[in-house]
């Protein structure tokens, strides 16, 4: 099995802002670490740690509930609260798909989140489906962190990470329409872009061999009308100046003509 390993930012490193925007939307915090943009379904990944500094920003300084999840399977979730010291208040290390942390001290300057766990298949019993167009389509949460407030689940705002999926087979489909929707482009070639469409269809529905192949004579389809249009401009470019070069010289003879004539 694969390993993604995310390990904790040096002192210094930037904040990560993945927003989440929405009415129910709790306040806004600011978190730090570096979680993966991506991983290979089936593959083991651990995310350690990320951190949300000034987490009673979310409440205006009022005491709140914390829920944290993962769509990761056969997940393990830690949650530690610190205080300023970075003595912890607050451990939790389950096997489940979330946990809850009652925020009521205001001594926790830091909440430290750290995940593990398989990646999951994308459709069938897997969350999400194969969309090439719509990309996020494919993503799973990594780790969210919410507020419970009255029965009800609000997003915090920067708090949702998202990792997009991908397999071997997913991952060159999807390279193999990248690089013929550009050439069909560079091309103008209609021809082409319906290959394209079918090659997305293929893609969206998981048929990937399908989908490389169309993908590949879309390309070839391209770049062959791409070559014969250059040909004929380039052909038309030399007739253009034989044709000069001919109307040049017919003018110097005859011009030279009665000169001739008279000798």
């Amino acid at each position: 099995m694969n390993w993604t390993h995310c390990s904790s930012l040096a002192l210094g490193a930037g904040l990560v802002f993945v927003l989440v925007v929405g009415t129910l939307g709790a306040a806004a915090v600011p978190f730090e670490g570096d979680p993966p943009e991506s991983a290979e379904v089936g593959e083991e990944l651990e995310v350690e740690e990320l951190s949300m500094t000034e987490p009673f920003a979310v409440s205006g300084g009022d005491d709140w509930m914390m829920q944290v999840s993962t769509e990761l399977e056969s997940p393990r979730l830690q949650v530690t609260a610190v205080d300023g010291a970075g003595n912890p208040v607050f451990e939790s290390d389950v096997t489940q798909n979330r946990v809850l942390l009652e925020l009521n001290d205001t001594s926790i300057s830091e909440v430290r989140l750290a995940a593990r766990g398989d990646v999951p298949e994308i459709g069938g019993d897997g969350p999400g489906s194969y969309d090439y167009e719509n990309r996020a389509a494919e993503n799973i949460t990594v780790l969210a962190v919410n507020e419970v407030f009255d029965g009800q689940v609000r997003p915090v705002e920067n708090g949702t990470f998202e990792l997009h999926r991908f397999t071997p087979d997913s991952r060159e489909a999807r390279q193999a329409i990248d690089n013929a929707s550009a050439a069909a482009e560079e091309a103008d070639s209609d021809s082409a872009r319906e290959r394209i469409d079918e090659a997305i269809t293929f893609y969206n529905s998981g048929e990937f061999a399908d989908a490389i192949a169309a993908a590949n004579d879309a390309e070839d389809t391209a770049n062959s009308e791409n070559e014969s249009r250059n040909t004929v401009l380039l052909v038309g470019g030399l007739l253009a100046v034989l044709v000069v070069v001919g109307g040049v010289a017919y003018y110097l003879r005859s011009r030279q003509a009665p000169e001739n004539k008279l000798q």
